[in-house]
């Protein structure tokens, strides 16, 4: 059976989608599977990647090759940051990575899509709809239950009205920010309290989150976190800072005037240089993914926890152990999450109400409608209440990834894990796409241990 690995995409967690895609590729289970690892570009393009250029060190290491940057540009950045999309320059870029697939043309090359894809465009829907629409499966959640997992604004009412626990908030537009950011901030403490955590609501990984304990640093947080910055913060050069997906702008990006006028769109790393050269004393950039409001939670006290949720061969849910994460520092941020050494995780946890974490893990997954599986972030707090802040309908797949860690406490390896998912999707989309059964009925697993 031929498993279209997708992995990369559009969204600021790009490169933990593309490590995870290299680590399914090496677990997949060749006896039952032909792995075909499929990257997506930033405009959504899906290339067979030649398996080679998945074991660099991060996509701006293979795509764009350096030769092919420009000679003043002396930093690693994306194609599209470089070159418009339809540019020759960005075509003979991609084309060294690998053929490029009409969309239309994936079920001739691939039979299942294994998604690793992470954020906008990945565990939002977009994908899930896509690969519906040209009839074929694709491993995890469908297209509503990943619209869900996207918006952590539109979950907490959710969650609320469905009896979970959910900390004080406010769901804030974001037009305050221009329009009188200090009353924004003066709403935050009055109406939330201190201390407090200002969330970019459609992004993951950490990604645009901030912890406020002063009162003067919340209006600066909540700059960074919706992505948009005050011109004053530019520097007079694009830099790396500025270009990074996780903590900066990045590329397309939008200027508006002092009253929150668009007024310029700066799409690649010249018109930036340009802007920058001669920017106006007022306004603000900001990124094509700056979100329409902002999430405002209070602070909670607690011990932070990850539980993998998958359905049991019956189809009812199941919690695997919970991993307790133990924080180096209070926010358990992009780095501590990816990089080892930073926080310290122990599976199973020995100091977490474990059954209840589990119990309210299970209910969640099946009142969201969230299918095959899981990764369900969360605080347990000193009062013993849990708190779900971060649901992903698409887990990391890194070799040390705490979905590895739980399925071995449930008696899986790697790879039968993997291809457990693969069956679980099979069986629950059989009759959902065209030559669904057929496809379902083509698959043949190896043994794997039994769920516990």
């Amino acid at each position: 059976m031929r498993v279209g690995i997708l992995c990369g995409g559009a969204s600021r967690e790009r490169e933990i989608s593309y490590a995870g895609g290299r680590t399914v590729y090496d677990l997949l289970d060749r006896r039952a599977f032909q792995p075909i690892p499929i990257f997506l570009d930033a405009f959504h393009r899906f290339v067979r990647i030649n398996p080679k250029n998945l074991y660099y060190g991060k996509i701006t290491d293979f795509f764009p090759s350096t030769d092919r940057l420009p000679p003043d540009l002396r930093f690693p950045v994306y194609a599209e940051q470089v070159w418009y999309p339809e540019s020759s320059a960005y075509l003979e870029a991609l084309a060294k990575v690998g053929p490029i697939l009409p969309v239309e043309t994936l079920a001739d090359h691939i039979d299942l899509a294994f998604l690793v894809l992470h954020g906008l465009g990945g565990e939002d829907g977009t994908i899930q709809g896509l690969l519906t629409q040209v009839g074929l499966p694709y491993t995890g959640t469908g297209l509503h239950g990943s619209s869900w997992g996207m918006d952590k604004a539109q979950q907490r009412a959710w969650l609320e009205a469905y009896g979970f626990a959910v900390p004080k908030y406010l769901v804030l537009p974001r037009r305050l920010l221009w329009e009188n950011p200090a009353a924004l901030a003066q709403r935050i403490v009055e109406e939330v309290g201190l201390p407090c955590v200002i969330k970019h609501p459609l992004q993951g990984s950490t990604i645009g989150v901030a912890i406020c304990r002063h009162p003067e640093e919340v209006q600066k947080n909540a700059y960074r976190c919706a992505f948009t910055w005050p011109v004053s913060w530019l520097p007079d050069t694009p830099t790396p800072a500025l270009l990074d997906l996780i903590q900066g702008i990045g590329l397309p990006a939008l200027y508006r005037d002092e009253e929150g006028t668009p007024r310029q769109l700066l799409t690649d790393w010249r018109e930036l240089s340009y802007f920058l050269a001669h920017r106006p004393q007022r306004g603000y950039l900001e990124a094509w993914d700056a979100p329409p409001s902002l999430l405002v939670e209070r602070f909670i006290e607690g011990e932070e926890f990850s539980v993998i949720v998958i359905e049991a061969p019956d189809g009812t849910p199941l919690a695997l152990p919970p991993t307790h994460i133990h924080k180096a520092q209070p926010l358990y941020d992009y780095r501590a999450k990816y990089l080892s050494g930073i926080s310290h995780k122990k599976t199973p946890s020995t100091h977490l109400p474990n059954d209840r974490i589990r119990a309210e893990a299970e209910r969640l997954m099946q009142a969201a409608g969230l299918q095959v599986y899981a990764r369900l972030d969360g605080i347990a707090s000193r009062e013993g209440e849990v708190f779900f802040n971060d649901p992903n309908t698409t887990s990391g797949m890194l070799p040390a990834s705490l979905l590895f860690h739980q399925a071995a406490e449930a008696g899986f390896t790697p790879t039968s894990f993997l291809s457990y998912l693969i069956e679980r999707s099979l069986q629950k989309q059989a009759w959902s796409t065209p030559r669904g059964f057929v496809r379902e009925r083509r698959l043949t697993l190896q043994s794997r241990p039994p769920i516990p």
